[in-house]
């Protein structure tokens, strides 16, 4: 998949909406808080804090269509 396989993967991915883009590689910048990982994931945590309940990727996939 060449050097750079998460960046591969969000241009064929194009943004549709469908399909969570992969982390970002190590030593590329990270596109914010809005990553799938749940690992000290601030908008996840204040989701769940707020009542939100069900499968992280869930969580954030309807935050994202709010």
């Amino acid at each position: 998949m060449g050097e750079c396989p998460a960046e591969l993967v969000r241009d064929f991915i194009a943004g549709d909406q469908r399909f969570f883009e992969p982390a970002v590689e190590p030593g590329k910048e990270a596109a914010g808080d809005d990553g799938y990982n749940y690992n000290d994931n601030q908008l996840l945590t204040r989701a769940i804090q707020n009542g939100a309940r069900g499968a992280y990727w869930d969580i954030l996939r309807r935050l994202r269509t709010a």
